[in-house]
């Protein structure tokens, strides 16, 4: 019952190693891990922020199958819009055990 709300898709992706560029500043590789994994994202909300400069936020909560391999550190693609994983992805389960995991998202557009 459950796999069949998951009617979007996601590629996550992983960082596998950082080095620096000619200035200095961290430069970070990504590796996909899996792709066309099951899930459903729900946006909850958006911010700007015209303090120092124009910045939209966006939040989410993406809801995975128990089989899907997710870090804190992941960077997941829906619908061709990238967003972080925010914290651990957290475990949620019914009387039989591991039933899903429910993933903070951010989006951030400078």
């Amino acid at each position: 019952m459950f796999t069949r709300l998951l009617h979007q898709f996601a590629t996550i992706e992983r960082e596998t190693s950082a080095t620096f560029d000619a200035y200095g500043n961290e430069v970070t590789t990504l590796e996909v891990v899996d792709e066309d994994v099951p899930c459903r994202l729900q946006e909850q909300g958006s911010a700007e922020d015209t303090d120092e400069r124009d910045t939209v936020t966006r939040t989410a909560v993406a809801f995975f199958d128990p089989s899907a391999d997710l870090s804190p550190f992941d960077r997941i693609t829906v619908d061709g819009e990238t967003w972080e994983v925010v914290g651990q992805p957290l475990p949620r389960h019914d009387a039989t055990g591991l039933h899903h995991y429910e993933v903070s998202l951010r989006w951030v557009q400078l």
